[in-house]
């Protein structure tokens, strides 16, 4: 998450992200810092995880250790920073959840995030059962670089199959897809292929192999 963040959530909704939006309020001591609201949308996955021929449904969970409540939003006056300082004082937990809790995935642990940016189902792309997934953070931090994961599920876990670099505002800036994760993943007749951003070399697409 950036500075210019707000700039690009404004612009554009994502389903898999969260969604900013100015209000008319005003700070009633200074009536020129703005009033902003973050709203974190549930996000829902479905697949054939282990690859037994049963759907399930994953579902992205947002939890407060602080209240034990589900975070759905939060609010704040003035510049990026004070909503980092409200979602880290909620002590956010980040988790993927199933029904059965067979698929449950911890994320993360600590205060600094706003949920998941993006989470699509990649199909069977190993040797194993199942349908492998793709997700980004969405870190509460300062920066643009980031990291998207794959994760297969393997011996009644999630396995980290693969990591690689990414820049945010390629997230921001591309098309929404339930389906691919434009300059990110995508799908194409042959496989699944990813970008790698290099200060040097600039985009540098593989295809993805497990």
């Amino acid at each position: 998450m950036k500075l210019f963040h707000f700039f690009f959530m404004s612009l554009f909704y994502f389903s898999a992200s969260s969604q900013i939006e100015p209000k008319m309020k005003t700070h009633q001591l200074n009536p020129h810092r703005k009033k902003w609201t973050l709203k974190f949308p549930i996000q829902q996955l479905i697949g054939d995880f282990d690859g037994d021929g049963v759907e399930e449904v994953l579902y992205e969970s947002l939890v407060s250790r602080v209240t034990g409540k589900r975070i759905d939003s939060i609010q704040y006056f003035g510049e990026y920073d004070f909503g980092n300082m409200v979602i880290c004082n909620l002590d956010p937990e980040l988790k993927l959840k199933s029904k059965s809790k067979k698929y449950d995935l911890d994320l993360v642990e600590h205060c600094q995030t706003f949920g998941l940016m993006r989470v699509i189902n990649l199909g069977n792309v190993n040797e194993h059962a199942g349908d492998e997934i793709a997700l980004i953070i969405d870190w509460a931090d300062w920066s643009n670089c980031n990291s998207c994961r794959v994760y297969s599920f393997q011996k009644n876990n999630w396995m980290l199959a693969k990591q690689f670099d990414i820049h945010e505002t390629t997230v921001y800036m591309n098309e929404l897809s339930s389906t691919e994760i434009k300059g990110v993943i995508e799908k194409e007749p042959d496989g699944w292929y990813y970008c790698e951003r290099h200060w040097d070399f600039g985009e540098i697409w593989h295809k993805l192999a497990l």
